[in-house]
């Protein structure tokens, strides 16, 4: 993000291409922004996905379990609901840990059998 411009309810971002777009976030459809910041993340680490992956059939919020770290960065994850799924985090990057939930975000939750 390069800057908020609060008063007049624009935000200017940076994009992918170093060009820079100011946008009324209020007329905005299909737009995501996002700060990249850096997770190290290991074999166990629980996540949590912060956007949906269409493609990967995962939902905005939903939570897994990384059981492995490939050599070329892919992760393989154990979903809760007991899916397995691999992913490219340079091509999925709204991942984030799945530690700590606001209470907002856990109602989406529901309980799972052990």
């Amino acid at each position: 993000m390069e800057s908020i411009d609060a008063p007049n309810n624009r935000l200017t971002v940076a994009r992918q291409d170093g060009t820079e777009r100011t946008y009324d976030p209020r007329r905005q459809q299909g737009v995501s922004v996002f700060r990249e910041e850096m997770r190290n993340l290991s074999m166990g680490d629980r996540i949590q996905f912060t956007a949906p992956a269409n493609e990967l059939k995962v939902a905005n919020r939903e939570l897994g379990t990384i059981e492995s770290i490939e050599k070329d960065g892919r992760l393989r994850l154990k979903m809760d609901g007991g899916r397995a799924v691999e992913l490219d985090p340079r091509r999925h990057p709204h991942l984030d840990h799945g530690y700590a939930m606001t209470s907002h975000s856990s109602q989406d939750r529901l309980p799972t059998a052990s």
